[in-house]
This record gives structure tokens, C-alpha cells and sequence, in this order.
């Protein structure tokens, strides 16, 4: 059974009316917090299959795999814990805001997306369930005229992006029984730096096999 939105749940959450956008600048990165042992390790974005919600421009799963690939590592690859993490980001749906009148109708950005990380070497989640993920764009005095109108879509996208994985920062400090275990990392030994994996083919099955 998928586990993730289906067509028309992705579709009916992205159609809400948008009265609040996420808290903070999404440009600002906050002293880092305690995560235990936790690394960034390999990460699987996957976009191919996301719905996209009314009012929306036109934009493609590369881009928003890139974009929110940056993100993830800007925020999390910050941490340099003794056990690696592996996390997959399936998105299921979004709204990158067209141009609106100012105020009486003005669209919001949006994006919808299920998270899944596994502990080093362990084949099993650590999430019983994927977490979902719902974030707005931030609220700017720009984007009380309307994003669509001050942003490109990949500021758009970025500002998204980084708002989500915010939110998977908070989630994982939420569960510190998953990251205050012993190091895996001998002594002196020097993290590796994250990798991303390109093949598409692994992003899917991590996502959607595995229940994200």
C-alpha cells in the first residue's frame, strides 16, 4: 500500500485557502541545534511525480531536486556527528505562486512533501510512518503583494525548500533517541562529505518503496 498522498489528498491540501506563511527568515540559518551524532549522510529527492496545485507556474522535478538538494545540505550538512543518515524527500505536491493582485487575490507558494531517514547501516526507517512535511512560503512584506510577482520561480522554490528541511531539522531534534547513540567514527577519523545520489532509479525506490 503507498503510503504517500494520493493524487487528489496532494491536490485537495495544495487548493486550501493560504491565510499564514512559515515563521522565520528563510535565509537565515540558526546556530545549529543538538542533534547528538547526526551527519548528513546520502539523501534521495525525488520530484517526478509531484502534483501540482492551481495557480502555479510551470517548473520541472529537476529543478525542484536540485533546489532542495542545496537546501538540504546548507542546513544539515552543517552537522559533523559520528553516525551518517541517510534521508529521502519524496514530493508529492506543490504551488509555485503565479503573479496576483495585491492582497484581494494574491496566491501563495506551497510545497507537500513525505520524509523518511535511516540511522548508518540500518536497513529500517526510523520513522514508523514518513513524516509529512507542509510548508508556505515565508512571510515577507514582498510577499504580501505576492510572490509570483517579486520572486523567480527559483527563489521561490529555494525559500520553500529551505522552510521544509527547517522543519525536517526540527523534526529530527523532536526524536533525540535517534541520534544519541555512540559514534561510529574512529578516532580522529574526519566525516566524508555528503553525497548526493543522481540515479533516479535509486531516488524512486528510496522514496516510494521504502514508504516516503
Amino acid at each position: 500500500m503507498r503510503s504517500f498522498l494520493s493524487r487528489r489528498a496532494a491536490l485537495g491540501l495544495l487548493a486550501l485557502p493560504l491565510l499564514a506563511a512559515c515563521a522565520g527568515d528563510p535565509e537565515v540559518l540558526e546556530p545549529p541545534k543538538d542533534l547528538g551524532e547526526f551527519r548528513l549522510g546520502r539523501y534521495f529527492i525525488y520530484a517526478d511525480d509531484a502534483q501540482v496545485g492551481p495557480l502555479s507556474k510551470d517548473v520541472t522535478a529537476d529543478e525542484w531536486e536540485n533546489i532542495m538538494s542545496d537546501a538540504l545540505v546548507e542546513r544539515l550538512g552543517r552537522y559533523r556527528g559520528g553516525r551518517s543518515y541517510d534521508i529521502g524527500i519524496n514530493i508529492v505536491g506543490y504551488v509555485v505562486a503565479v503573479p496576483g493582485v495585491p492582497v484581494v487575490a494574491s496566491p501563495k507558494s506551497v510545497l507537500v512533501a513525505m520524509v523518511n531517514i535511516w540511522d548508518q547501516g540500518n536497513p529500517n526507517k526510523l520513522n514508523a510512518e514518513p513524516k509529512q512535511i507542509t510548508v508556505l512560503e515565508s512571510f515577507t512584506a514582498e510577499g504580501v503583494i505576492s510572490s509570483g510577482l517579486t520572486m523567480s520561480s527559483d527563489e521561490q522554490m529555494q525559500q520553500l525548500s529551505r522552510n521544509a528541511v527547517r522543519a525536517i531539522e526540527e523534526w529530527i531534534a523532536e526524536n533525540p533517541e535517534w541520534t544519541n547513540r555512540p559514534s561510529l567514527l574512529e578516532e580522529g577519523e574526519i566525516p566524508a562529505p555528503s553525497k548526493r545520489i543522481y540515479d533516479k532509479s535509486d531516488a524512486r525506490a528510496a522514496v516510494s518503496e521504502s514508504g516516503a
